[in-house]
């Protein structure tokens, strides 16, 4: 079986920089004195990863989960949650044994994660497990779920690829 590009389902995960290009720089002066304009940030603002993201595969089939730290909405494809929607995929507050120590006994509860698609959303839900992490829920961030409905065959390719 041939690799086809066209009925290919691509997968991904994305952690997005919360930084703006400023910040960005200010964070290169930081940590090697003097900013050179050879110098280039490795990050740019979330807007401008996620329009990278979705020209890349805009003529493709997705699904990508984002650890984007903003909220967003996509204009070609699917995203949930979107804009406007009360999904709450943080409820966190760090402790001193946490990195971050700005952010200690700071109560952070809002739509950070996402899962953007080019195919059509069937039912969507986050899961609540109250203040994170707890003993029910040890990571920072709840679980988004989709279902998702593809065009696409499905065909078992396991051991085809030798």
């Amino acid at each position: 079986m041939l690799y086809n590009p066209d009925t290919c389902l691509y997968l991904g995960s994305v952690h997005m920089s919360s930084k703006n290009i400023n910040d960005a720089n200010k964070e290169l002066v930081k940590k090697n004195g003097l900013y050179s304009h050879k110098q280039h940030p490795i990050k740019v603002n979330y807007e401008d990863q996620l329009f990278e993201l979705i020209t890349l595969l805009s003529d493709k089939k997705y699904i990508i989960g984002c650890d984007a730290n903003h909220n967003f909405n996509v204009i070609n494809g699917s995203c949930f949650p979107s804009i406007g929607e009360v999904y709450p995929t943080t409820d966190k507050e760090r402790t001193e044994m946490q990195s971050q120590i700005k952010k200690v006994n700071k109560r952070d509860t809002g739509v950070k994660d996402h899962i953007i698609t080019s195919g059509e959303l069937l039912s969507k839900s986050v899961g609540s497990y109250g203040l994170l992490p707890n003993e029910n829920w040890p990571f920072d961030h709840n679980d988004v779920r989709v279902s998702i409905y593809s065009d696409l065959p499905i065909t078992d390719t396991r051991g085809s690829l030798t």
